[in-house]
């Protein structure tokens, strides 16, 4: 019984593990998208830095 519980907490830690880190990626990809189109707006950043802040 007690196995049985310490392994759904454990389940339900995994997810919680797994959704925070998709929504932490997500949160990367539209910090990126911001800054790019931040850098095309203003024609300031080199094209080379553009590339540089997309591949990270």
């Amino acid at each position: 019984m007690i196995n049985a519980d310490t392994h759904d907490v454990e389940q339900m830690g995994r997810r919680l593990l797994k959704l925070l880190s998709t929504a932490g990626q997500m949160l990367c990809l539209a910090c990126m998208v911001a800054l790019f189109q931040h850098a095309a707006r203003n024609h300031k950043i080199a094209k080379g830095s553009i590339v540089l802040l997309t591949q990270t």
